[in-house]
């Protein structure tokens, strides 16, 4: 399946939750797959006219179209933000949240996926704005590279994890065995 930016290359690089594309440097990288489940055209940000959300493909990251093993780095940066009710204001537009009822499933289903479509000796990146103890109980692994607590300036407490997904099966099957006591 090919959703990369230009033709003939191959997608070796999937952001799950791409919203705006605000993590990339080159925001049409030849070997990203740009997913989302929400599009938003230019201006639809009052705070940032310039501001769009244009997945180059329109997927949920709870059910991903694409085969075990597909990618060699993952990016997750889902919503983080609950709310009770629907809500348009501009951090639900660029956003994205999830809701009270869904908020645990919708998190370890989104790891799940991330965690399947990624290929052996691949990396996952996962940015996370909110408290630690709603999405450690999800985490695939320990993390390589992480921050247990909120970085200084930085208001929402935004937090960057970096899991590495073992090239052995018998470093894989250590992973599952700790974390699920097996």
């Amino acid at each position: 399946m090919s959703g990369a930016s230009k033709p003939g290359s191959v997608p070796e690089i999937l952001d799950a939750c791409c919203g705006g594309r605000m993590w990339w440097w080159d925001k049409d990288h030849p070997l990203a797959v740009y997913m989302d489940k929400r599009e938003a055209p230019t201006g639809s940000s009052p705070r940032r006219p310039n501001w769009s959300c244009q997945p180059s493909l329109l997927a949920d990251f709870k059910e991903m179209p694409f085969k075990d093993e597909s990618f060699q780095l993952v990016l997750f940066d889902p919503p983080h933000v609950v709310r009770d009710k629907e809500s348009f204001s501009e951090v639900t537009l660029r956003y994205g949240t999830l809701t009270k009822d869904n908020e645990q499933e919708e998190i370890g289903l989104g790891f799940a996926e991330c965690w399947r479509v990624l290929a052996p000796g691949g990396t996952l990146v996962f940015k996370w704005a909110g408290s630690l103890e709603r999405v450690e109980p999800h985490f695939p692994c320990d993390p390589i590279v992480g921050t247990r607590g909120a970085p200084r300036g930085s208001l929402l407490g935004t937090r960057w994890f970096i899991f590495y997904k073992p090239l052995r099966v018998d470093a894989r099957l250590k992973y599952v065995e700790e974390a699920y006591g097996l």
